[in-house]
């Protein structure tokens, strides 16, 4: 790519690739990859990564960290230890560039390059709002989604103790309803239903915004508690719905281009999503 990132907003108008190769980083270099990434990205052309070194050093790894953060790509290329980097895996080592001994068996590699793939792209590009409750003690966001935290569509992850997630610092980077501002559509999933997801969504509407509360994305310790906190939020105004009914409202026709990869995810998660709504539709 050229030096410049402010090129790429010109460049990407004739709708080429953009080939990012991570062998020479100066101070200058990640911030005009990201700005070249997000014109790629916004014009739909494809964009190549060659993360190299990238477990090197700490200024190699900080630089995964951002690129990744910064956009999405459609092929990423890299020998084991840059690809373990790039999709967020710790303790990695890898002196220069050199690829070093293969530490996975084929079905490892196999699943990191599955669950890499996941994370590119987000086909709806949907913005998302994470939070956790009181991290120290009751800990993190589970490690399933750990990778797609550093997705350029989280606008904010944010550790509370307030059990509404729509602390001061989410609520600064939500539209202003009372100022005329277009409310959004909110999909809500976490725990505990009865809880956090209950005072989130009735904060939302309060706000003027329309929230779906999804039914096998939610849940309680105590199932009894669920059904009641469901029942109340439909009250309230919530539309409570399934995953797969949100997905193909979100897309509304099969010719929209995110259509096949959304179906083929919702074939590949049949049975999964099939005993999650065994279980959570009951309420």
């Amino acid at each position: 790519m050229a030096p410049h990132g402010d090129e790429a907003v010109d460049l990407a108008q004739f709708d080429g690739g953009l080939v990012v190769n991570m062998g020479t980083l100066t101070s200058e270099s990640v911030p005009n990859y990201v700005k070249a990434i997000k014109a790629y990205n916004e014009r739909g052309n494809p964009v190549v990564y060659d993360p190299v070194g990238a477990p090197a050093t700490h200024i190699r790894r900080g630089a995964v960290k951002q690129l990744m953060a910064g956009g999405y790509f459609d092929l990423i290329k890299g020998n084991e230890g840059e690809i373990r980097q790039v999709f967020g895996s710790s303790g990695v080592i890898q002196r220069g560039v050199d690829s070093g001994p293969s530490r996975l068996d084929g079905q490892a590699k196999a699943i990191l390059v599955r669950d890499l793939a996941r994370r590119e792209p987000n086909t709806l590009q949907i913005p998302t709002y994470v939070t956790t409750q009181n991290r120290s003690k009751l800990g993190d966001t589970v490690s399933e989604l750990q990778p797609h935290l550093s997705s350029p569509n989280v606008k904010a992850n944010v550790d509370k103790t307030l059990f509404s997630m729509i602390t001061p610092e989410i609520e600064a980077k939500l539209p202003k309803t009372t100022a005329g501002e277009t409310p959004l559509d909110a999909i809500i999933v976490g725990i505990e239903t009865h809880i956090c997801v209950t005072q989130t969504t009735l904060d939302m509407l309060e706000r003027g915004h329309r929230v779906y509360v999804i039914v096998d994305g939610v849940s309680s310790v105590n199932s009894e508690e669920r059904g009641i906190a469901l029942a109340r939020l439909r009250d309230a105004g919530a539309v409570v719905t399934s995953s797969e009914s949100i997905l193909f409202e979100i897309l509304g026709d099969a010719g929209h281009g995110g259509f096949r990869t959304v179906s083929g995810l919702v074939k590949e998660m049949k049975e999964e999503t099939k005993g999650a709504l065994e279980v959570f539709s009951k309420i």
